[in-house]
């Protein structure tokens, strides 16, 4: 069972489709999707695609994108609404960067609130705002630690991935955990405001060692 989404912006329309076990695109999603792809550069990687939503949306902005999650259904899922979107999107089953290879001019992240979470429990909650609202504030989601393990991964990975000139876009929940893994890792990093959703954007620093 699907459940269509028709998610406008401005001057763009997009059909989602989304099965019980892949997380639909809510606010985070978008405003992601929409402030990374305006950075400049062509080359965009979509990590953890999920319905394939911010990929989708960057290549309808002209990116030349590579969508990866670890979940068969995700990648499954973002295919179908590439078609159903008419675009091209190189899907790779992957667990963040472990089956790419290269670098990008851009990488957008949007980390799922509980890693440890069922796919099911995770995309169902996300289909239903009070549902959100109340399991959040109890501590449904818990997983904190695995959260913050995954987005220190994310980001000693990136760096790997990320051209000179190049900018990595991450919803940031854990604002003080991202500040604190840039600094571990040689990374310039500002915090931006978009469309009330708090997103870091993190640059290589001038002397950033890449492979340390």
């Amino acid at each position: 069972m699907s459940n269509n989404q028709r998610i406008r912006t401005k001057n763009m329309s997009l059909t989602i489709s989304c099965p019980i076990g892949v997380s639909p695109p809510k606010e985070d999603t978008v405003a992601l999707a929409k402030l990374s792809s305006s950075a400049k550069g062509k080359s965009f990687v979509d990590i953890g695609t999920g319905s394939g939503y911010v990929g989708i949306y960057a290549a309808k902005k002209g990116k030349g994108v590579i969508a990866t999650d670890v979940n068969l259904l995700a990648i499954k899922t973002a295919k179908k609404n590439s078609k159903a979107n008419k675009v091209e999107i190189d899907f790779v089953v992957s667990d963040l960067f472990d089956a790419l290879e290269g670098e990008f001019d851009i990488i957008a992240f949007n980390p799922p609130l509980s890693p440890s979470t069922s796919n099911f429990f995770t995309s169902l909650i996300r289909k239903i705002a009070l549902a959100r609202v109340i399991l959040g504030f109890i501590g449904f989601y818990g997983g904190k630690e695995d959260r913050l393990n995954l987005i220190r991964k994310f980001i000693d990975q990136s760096r790997r991935h990320l051209k000179s000139n190049g900018s990595i876009f991450l919803v940031a929940k854990d604002k003080k955990e991202i500040e604190r893994f840039c600094k571990d890792f040689d990374l310039d990093f500002s915090f931006t405001k978009y469309d009330n959703i708090s997103i870091a954007n993190l640059k290589l620093a001038k002397f950033t060692a890449r492979n340390v």
